[in-house]
């Protein structure tokens, strides 16, 4: 199995003013903004040389970054790795096999969707002393 780097995941309270900071500390622009209603966040992305830096908004209190955010944690929320296309059933049942926690998400699914039209996964953050670490690849008939 082929992973990458993709990104890192930053919780922000305000992806506007979050956007505009990274904005001007990096000189890059930032990615149009994308909503993922099932997972109660806004995205936006920045391009830096091979990897991205994601910012995750809130838009609900049901939202695991409003969560995250209001626990009193803010910052890198996660790290994700990309697999190839059609990857991540395979990887999800490597996984499973052995004795991985890998988070349902509320319809109690182990897939997801993701920004960027892509499915993830995520692993419990004690699987990987204490990150929570996401997996994504391209939607497909495949990942359904």
């Amino acid at each position: 199995m082929s992973l990458r780097l993709d990104h890192i995941g930053i919780a922000v309270p305000d992806l506007e003013a979050a956007r505009a900071q990274f904005a001007t500390l990096l000189d890059l622009p930032a990615s149009p903004v994308e909503e993922i209603a099932s997972e109660g966040v806004r995205v936006s992305f920045f391009e830096v040389e091979g990897c991205r830096i994601e910012l995750l908004a809130p838009t609900s209190p049901d939202s695991p970054i409003h969560r995250f955010l209001t626990s009193g944690r803010a910052g890198v929320h996660h790290i994700s790795f990309a697999a190839e296309p059609g990857g991540l059933p395979p990887l999800l049942e490597r996984f499973l096999e052995n004795g991985v926690q890998v988070l349902l998400d509320t319809t109690g699914q182990h897939l997801r969707p993701a920004a960027d039209d892509k499915h993830a996964l995520f692993l419990r953050p004690r699987e990987a002393a204490g990150v929570l670490l996401e997996f994504t690849a391209p939607r497909g008939l495949q990942d359904q």
